[in-house]
């Protein structure tokens, strides 16, 4: 008994405790990077600014062309026409430059009618000598300028070419001088009304050579100005009638104002 007691015993042996399992590794997870909103705002601040100064120098850039060309193309071509108000003086002045201008008066030899001829018979003017000048006679009190254009026909209105036509003085017959051209304006009028032709410009003051008369422009067959000058003898006045046309602008406008600026009466 004790032997199998002593052997149970010896057989009992203390058993050695496990080792604890490995603890699991710490993980940690890598750091985050913070967001530098400042930086962010800062990039997109300059992109606008560079955007914006791009726009403001194309746009700087084609708003002067634009301006350069509007003053250099269209504006001299804008024509202001002014309205009429009550205050207003119903008669305009229309200058036309004396004939010898003070920058001529100490060159009299002037290039642009150096070789023209001089008409001097109870009136004077210079002429182009191209031009066909037909003299005053019985029946027919007027000394004719004409020069015809391109398109012009012989013994029809005048449509194109140099038309000037210089009346001999005519007696006013007791009426002053002003009485008198509104007696013929009030004329023509009255036969405009008759052939259905039309009055372009009232009666107007206007100035050649220094001498102040009237004028006014009318349109039935042709278009034509009147023009009308007091003689230095009193009691008279002359006509002068301008049936100019030039469609092709062969320059007989301004060859008119020469001839009328070279104007003047004989004593």
């Amino acid at each position: 008994m004790e032997q199998i007691i002593s052997n149970q015993t010896s057989q009992v042996t203390p058993t050695a405790s496990s080792p604890p399992p490995p603890a699991p590794p710490i993980i940690t997870a890598p750091p985050t990077k913070k967001t530098n909103w400042l930086l962010i705002l800062g990039g997109c601040l300059i992109v606008v600014l560079i955007t914006l100064i791009a726009l403001f120098g194309f746009g700087g850039y084609f708003i002067n062309k634009y301006l350069t060309i509007f003053k250099k193309e269209i504006l001299p071509k804008v024509q202001v026409t002014p309205t009429i108000t009550e205050t207003q003086p119903l008669v305009t002045v229309t200058t036309i430059p004396s004939p010898l201008p003070t920058t001529l008066e100490k060159n009299p030899e002037d290039k642009s009618t150096a070789d023209w001829k001089t008409y001097s018979k109870t009136v004077s003017f210079k002429y182009p000598a191209n031009i066909t000048l037909t003299e005053a006679e019985p029946g027919n009190p007027a000394i004719s300028l004409s020069l015809f254009g391109p398109s012009q026909k012989k013994d029809t209105e005048a449509y194109d070419g140099l038309f000037l036509t210089f009346y001999l003085p005519e007696k006013l017959n007791g009426k002053s001088f002003t009485s008198y051209v509104q007696e013929q304006f009030s004329q023509e009028q009255k036969n405009l009304e008759i052939i259905g032709g039309t009055m372009d410009k009232g009666l107007e003051e206007i100035e050649i050579a220094g001498l102040k008369g009237y004028t006014y422009t009318l349109t039935g067959l042709g278009t034509h100005q009147y023009i009308y000058l007091p003689s230095p003898k009193e009691g008279e006045v002359i006509k002068i009638t301008n049936s100019t046309v030039d469609p092709t602008n062969q320059g007989f406008k301004k060859t008119v104002e020469q001839i009328l600026a070279s104007f003047k009466f004989i004593q």
